[in-house]
């Protein structure tokens, strides 16, 4: 872990994440990472001047070597801790921090990953241009969701129709050569039953009831 020994007189109402301004790979993922967490965490280049009006007692050095994390409560965080404590507190991925507080390996491990990346921004930057392009929102699906779903309906459309047309009790009866009235006294006649109608309803739920779980 990499708690600083720093404490703030004046802490703010929120958990605040310190970042490099001057940073293009630090202001993508900062950028993405609001998207994120919305407003439960405030983020603030160090080379705003509130921060060094607001919090004397942290040093620009360590601004510049990581991110800082200070809580409402004054304790300061640095390096993964400090990104991790963040999304956290914007009560996602929480997971990752229990991780990284139960297996001390894993808190070593994450920490030497942050700094080899804190180290060589400039090629991390140029990946993450490759990866991502420059939109910083995180993917929402809504286009391969919709998709989805319509075409599920019309497959479960093609099945009720087939299932329908191969009963017995779901048959035109008069053939092609009926009048369209006998052909509608017919299918009213011999609609197909409620069993049938009551399977296809419940499965269409099932199914689109894990569209989402499938999409995420």
């Amino acid at each position: 872990m990499v708690k600083s020994p720093v404490h703030v007189a004046s802490p703010p109402a929120k958990p605040l994440l310190i970042y490099d301004g001057a940073c293009d790979f630090c202001k993508f993922w900062i950028q993405r990472w609001q998207h994120t967490t919305g407003d439960q965490i405030d983020y603030l280049p160090f080379q705003d001047g509130r921060i060094a009006a607001q919090f004397p007692e942290l040093p620009r050095e360590n601004c510049e070597s990581a991110v800082q994390l200070i809580e409402p409560d004054g304790e300061v965080y640095s390096g993964a801790e400090a990104a991790l404590r963040g999304l956290a507190a914007g009560h996602h991925h929480h997971w990752l921090l229990d991780f990284y507080y139960d297996w001390p390996f894993v808190a070593r491990l994450t920490e030497w990953c942050y700094a080899f990346v804190a180290s060589h921004r400039r090629f991390f930057s140029v990946l993450t241009r490759l990866a991502w392009g420059r939109e910083v929102a995180p993917p929402t699906h809504q286009l391969v969701r919709s998709l989805f779903l319509r075409s599920l309906g019309l497959i479960y459309l093609a099945a009720f129709v087939s299932l329908g047309g191969s009963n017995s009790g779901f048959s035109w009866g008069s053939g092609c050569a009926a009048s369209p009235s006998q052909r509608w006294k017919d299918y009213a006649n011999k609609r197909p039953s409620r069993k049938w109608v009551s399977v296809f309803i419940t499965s269409s739920r099932r199914y689109v009831g894990l569209a989402p779980a499938i999409m995420h």
